[in-house]
């Protein structure tokens, strides 16, 4: 969207006119004209039941790497032993956990007051599996899951309530109703939380809960969030984001250029995987050997993607 774009123009003046807000392929698939893409999806849920979603993205404190291991792999990132986005990490962490006590507190608070709903939990694919089951205990109405696509629970919820999570934007472009939940006013600023009706405490998100699944939802969006959405995200109607892309290549001047090597691709992506494997079983081995259990499963990888060296990007 024009964020980015305007962004990028800023940091490369010289290249401004090169730089276009095309849009993103992945928010084509949250256009409510490719709602069919998601049907395929088979949600264990019966049709007439409503459903309160509540996607996580406290990977921050439920990730599978402990907070140390991901300071550790981040460092050669920082600058010198008292880099702000070093430290900045330690208070990022501890807000998280704030918002995910208050989001355990609304799971137990909407499920308690609405038996008729069924009340979802999607953990972040880098959180660690059991960790929304131990924190919420046995509760009656409560389906943890990570069966099917985000976007098909999104499209199959009566409402999804949120805190500084991409799944608002999923939301509101799909048009579902949001409920930003920023309780106590934790991350209360973060660009998405605009495009949900706002909620600071615990009354005021199950209040409105209460509200979208009454029906209630008729303009549901304030202005502000269709400003945010317009700004952040481009090709929101008309031509696919996708298309667009296409269109601006196909319009480049024809250039000479260096042809793919298919041999030279998958040896270094065999170089990558052999990598991170290796680190992966090292680490299992020398944890058995000392008499404790594999720290992960077997098939988990140590990362949403592997770690990069800052030195493999910067330019030659």
């Amino acid at each position: 969207g024009d964020h980015e774009a305007d962004a990028l123009r800023a940091r490369y003046p010289e290249h401004a006119d090169r730089i276009v807000a095309s849009g993103s392929p992945r928010v084509d698939l949250w256009r409510p004209e490719l709602a069919g893409v998601h049907a395929r999806h088979a949600l264990p849920v019966p049709p007439e039941r409503p459903v309160v979603l509540f996607p996580s993205n406290h990977s921050a404190v439920l990730d599978v790497n402990p907070f140390w291991i991901r300071i550790r792999d981040k460092r050669d990132r920082f600058e010198g032993p008292d880099d702000p986005f070093e430290f900045d990490r330690y208070g990022h962490t501890a807000e998280k956990l704030r918002s995910l006590g208050a989001m355990v507190r609304a799971v137990r608070r909407v499920a308690a007051t609405h038996p008729e709903a069924l009340v979802v939990v999607r953990p972040h694919p880098i959180e660690i599996d059991g960790a929304w089951e131990d924190l919420l205990g046995p509760v009656d109405g409560v389906l943890i899951t990570r069966t099917a696509s985000l976007q098909a629970w999104v499209r199959r919820a009566a409402v999804v309530v949120q805190n500084e999570c991409t799944s608002g934007y999923e939301a509101a472009v799909a048009g579902v109703p949001v409920v930003s939940f920023h309780d106590g006013g934790v991350f209360a600023d973060h660009p998405v939380n605009a495009v949900g009706r706002r909620a600071s405490d615990l009354d005021a998100a199950a209040g409105l809960v209460d509200l979208a699944l009454s029906g209630g939802t008729e303009g549901w969006m304030p202005a502000e969030g269709g400003a945010v959405l317009s700004r952040r995200l481009a090709a929101l109607d008309g031509p696919l984001a996708a298309d667009r892309t296409v269109d601006r290549w196909e319009a480049l001047d024809a250039a000479p250029t260096t042809p793919l090597r298919p041999a030279a691709i998958a040896s270094a992506r065999r170089r990558v995987l052999l990598r991170s494997g290796a680190r992966h079983r090292a680490a299992t081995a020398l944890h058995r050997l000392r008499g404790g259990a594999p720290e992960r499963p077997e098939l988990a990888v140590a990362h949403k993607r592997p770690p990069t060296p800052q030195a493999e990007l910067a330019v030659q």
